[in-house]
């Protein structure tokens, strides 16, 4: 299958995919009907700020109660993936060119450590991975040149966008 990739806990962690969210949704179907797997969508347009980007992540990823809604408790239950089901994760953060945009600059970079830091802590235990979509025309989203900068490798399928 096309997405056997996402059930791997190998690099490259992190993708761009360009072009409709709806169609890179329903690209993604089968993954998310796998028996344990776990499809995350989150939408960047209501992260634009540091609280929009808690707020929403872990009402996508239905964080467990305990999380302190701040960069620690993002690390923590990010790093501690055992309250989803068992199985591959996979976050699909839609329209990152909006992600973070209104927060500090030093923000992108916070999530970027973290986003990287997961990858790391389940590397060849549990897979994990990111997709972050970009409008069609649109640059390298922001997110993106900040994993690069970390040493991430990225990869742009292109029968994802």
């Amino acid at each position: 299958m096309i997405l056997d990739f996402l059930q791997v806990a190998a690099p490259p962690f992190f993708h761009v995919a360009q072009g409709d969210p709806e169609s890179i949704r329903a690209r993604l179907t089968p993954f998310a009907s796998e028996p344990h797997a776990a499809l995350r969508h989150l939408r960047c347009t209501k992260m634009r700020t540091l609280q929009g980007l808690f707020d929403e992540t872990a009402a996508a990823l239905q964080f467990p109660t305990y999380f302190g809604e701040d960069w620690d408790g993002l690390n923590d239950c990010l790093n501690d993936l055992d309250w989803l089901p068992v199985g591959p994760c996979t976050l699909l953060m839609l329209d990152t060119q909006h992600l973070l945009d209104r927060a500090e600059p030093g923000d992108r970079t916070a999530l970027a450590e973290i986003l990287m830091a997961t990858a790391k802590a389940w590397n060849g235990a549990r897979p994990f991975h990111v997709i972050l979509h970009r409008a069609e025309g649109t640059n390298l989203p922001p997110l993106a040149r900040e994993l690069r900068s970390l040493g991430a490798e990225l990869d742009a399928p292109s029968w994802l966008s």
